[in-house]
Formats: structure tokens, C-alpha cells, sequence
């Protein structure tokens, strides 16, 4: 089954990111209606397709060997398939963390400068 799902990416792992939890939603959702016996199975993503080659399957049916030409396949997996994380995200936790620490330091540094200025006396315009 050729799924219509775009997923992140991220150019620094080579990594397509998707949702476990939006495909099996999207398998059920079909197989409840063609194949209901098949639902909460297992599955297995294989690769991805270009939206024109896809887009051919869903105008007019395609042979399976066919499709095979056109599909890009996963390069490799963690265990059981599943990828808990990129370097993306990490480095984005990682910038958000400073970030925080960044503007809570300005903050700090504003107060002890306001402090300071008025134990000086001095007015806002110095």
C-alpha cells in the first residue's frame, strides 16, 4: 500500500520523520474497509515514492514491479524498525535549553544593573 503521507526530514541524518501513531491510523482507516481482518497487524515501511510517481497508482493501477521501479527504500533501521531520535531534534532541546538559560541570564543581568543604578542614584538616563 502506497500511503499520500509526507513526513519531516532532516537533512543532517538523512532521516524521514513521521508519526507511528497518524500510519496506523491512516491502516486502519483503509483496512477497516477493504481488509478488516488485517487491522492492528503488524507492518513494515519499505521506502518512498516521488508524489508523480505516486500520483501514477492513483490515476490508473500499476503493477507491483512496476511501483518497485519508482521506490525509494529505507537504507536501514533501529531495532524493531523504530528511530527514537536525530540529531536535529537533540540539537534542538539543546538551543532551546540555552536559549533559556541565555534570557534568563539578560534578565538577571538587567536586575543587578537596575540594582546597582539605583544604590548609585543614578536616574534612567545615567
Amino acid at each position: 500500500m502506497a500511503l499520500n503521507k509526507t513526513c519531516r526530514y532532516c537533512p543532517f541524518c538523512d532521516l524521514l520523520i513521521a508519526r507511528k501513531d497518524e500510519i496506523d491510523a491512516s491502516l486502519a482507516t483503509f483496512f477497516a474497509q477493504h481488509q478488516p481482518d488485517v487491522v492492528g497487524n503488524d507492518y513494515l515501511v519499505v521506502g518512498t515514492f516521488d508524489r508523480p510517481d505516486w500520483q501514477k497508482g492513483v490515476n490508473a493501477p500499476v503493477p507491483v514491479a512496476e511501483m518497485l521501479d519508482y521506490l525509494h527504500p529505507m537504507q536501514g533501521r533501529g531495532d524493531n524498525g523504530i528511530v527514537v531520535g536525530c540529531c536535529s531534534m537533540s540539537t534542538k532541546v539543546e538551543a532551546k535549553a540555552e536559549d533559556d538559560q541565555t534570557q534568563q541570564a539578560r534578565r538577571n543581568n538587567a536586575q543587578r544593573d537596575a540594582t546597582s543604578a539605583g544604590q548609585r542614584g543614578w536616574s534612567d538616563g545615567r
